[in-house]
């Protein structure tokens, strides 16, 4: 399976193809944890996701502090906000996000499937929550926003915290077999213009934050 992903990430980040080319947008989904998740913040992504009739792709956490159980498989619906009755549903994703995440799909971030790269995805899972109003978190072991490298390529987008208004990059709503709301996740659906768009903007980013440096 592993083998199977590495095969995919390398298509996607070539931009020939989604993760999530064959998904419908509702179904069942199975979930695994892996070992990239920054260690020192245990529950959040890197997970594993292998939904039924579609191809298996990476995801990351939207909401922290909700509960998932890993490995599981739950019903799931692509939505544009989070799922669920807490403070933190009903949100849509910042564009912040889905810039990074659209970055994580295509390749230009690292290679999740490399044990090396433990730390940055556990830095990529943090940046997110960041984005969607979870909390102020740094890099792992740091308190700082200022450490984190990813919130850095973004935060001199222009509305980087705003809704994202885009179609490329979705919400994978996930309830258990009792209906209830569990951890929802993000998700890549394929709109090559959406995606160039993102891509440009997190380029145009990176580079402002590299000349201010």
């Amino acid at each position: 399976m592993k083998n199977t992903l590495k095969t995919l990430f390398a298509v996607a980040a070539l931009g020939v193809a989604s993760l999530a080319n064959a998904l419908s947008y509702n179904g069942e989904v199975e979930l695994l944890d892996t070992d990239l998740d920054g260690d020192l913040f245990p529950g959040g992504g890197i997970f594993e996701a292998n939904p039924v009739g579609g191809d298996s792709f990476y995801t990351f956490c939207l909401q922290y502090g909700v509960d998932i159980s890993l490995p599981g498989t739950y019903d799931y619906s692509i939505q544009d906000k989070t799922g669920g009755l807490t403070a933190n549903s009903n949100n849509a994703i910042s564009k912040g996000t889905a810039i990074l995440y659209t970055k994580f799909v295509f390749g230009s971030l690292f290679d999740p499937t490399d044990i090396a790269n433990d730390n940055l995805a556990g830095m990529l899972q943090l940046a997110i929550w960041h984005l969607e109003g979870q909390g102020a978190f740094g890099a792992p072991g740091k308190d700082a926003l200022g450490f984190n490298i990813f919130v850095d390529m973004v935060d001199d987008v222009a509305g980087y915290l705003d809704d994202y208004s885009g179609a490329a990059v979705k919400v994978l709503v996930l309830t258990d077999e009792n209906g209830n709301n569990v951890q929802n996740q993000i998700i890549y659906v394929p709109d090559s213009g959406t995606t160039l768009a993102l891509l440009g903007l997190g380029l145009a980013g990176l580079a402002v934050a590299r000349r201010r440096r």
